[in-house]
């Protein structure tokens, strides 16, 4: 609701109901970052810091709950025109998202993506770990982490990168079609590729990198 609610003071007054959730949410998901490492430069890794994060962006974006809801029916269009396009969407995301269930194990999550976190909640705030060479590396994504490991939940680390690729899959079958006809098959192509698939269900960053830079070009473009 929260990242909704940006959109619209943003003044984008020409999207449909469904583009603005999509852009909503991808939104959404820098202000969380963001607010994780608001409380970390506070020092505030604490889990009622969090909760009070999570009740405001909530707060702030409650009057965009309900239209953001009813946007979400899926795209009968897309149903209806290219079946098997859809088909070949859904399961592969319906796939990933069941293994995002599996605890993380992955070698990146272990010694750095995760690794960084439980580092900042161990001393409640961010600093820079001794030994640790990637603290230096861009952490976006590692600040969801942050908060969902304060929430006592590496799965829901997990969920936030397989929402950047369903995101981007959606940022393809809405804004791309303002490009071109060929936008679904584009989201298939991305849909269907392994390398995309098997880090959707980890805490790698790759998904979210590719969220937010299909989102910067097609804002643009569109």
């Amino acid at each position: 609701g929260s990242g909704r609610m940006l959109v619209s003071r943003l003044g984008f007054s020409d999207m449909s109901e469904s583009q603005k959730t999509l852009a909503g949410a991808t939104l959404g998901l820098g202000l969380l970052s963001l607010g994780g490492m608001l409380l970390g430069a506070l020092g505030l890794y604490k889990p009622w810091a969090a909760s009070a994060l999570l009740a405001a962006l909530w707060l702030a974006g409650f009057s965009e709950l309900k239209p953001a809801l009813e946007s979400l029916a899926p795209d009968q269009s897309l149903l209806r025109e290219r079946p098997l396009a859809a088909a070949a969407i859904a399961l592969p995301l319906l796939a990933a998202l069941w293994m995002c269930l599996v605890p993380p194990h992955q070698y990146d999550s272990l010694v750095y993506h995760l690794k960084l976190p439980q580092e900042y909640l161990r001393v409640g705030r961010l600093h820079a770990p001794g030994g640790l060479v990637y603290s230096h590396f861009p952490q976006n994504g590692e600040m969801l982490f942050t908060l969902s490991l304060l929430l006592g939940s590496d799965v829901l680390a997990q969920m936030f990168v397989w929402l950047s690729t369903a995101l981007t899959v959606g940022w393809l079958l809405t804004f791309g079609r303002r490009l071109t006809v060929a936008a679904p098959w584009a989201a298939v192509l991305v849909a269907t590729h392994s390398a995309v698939l098997v880090r959707s269900s980890t805490t790698y960053v790759e998904p979210l990198v590719m969220l937010w830079t299909t989102a910067a070009i097609l804002a643009f473009e569109a």
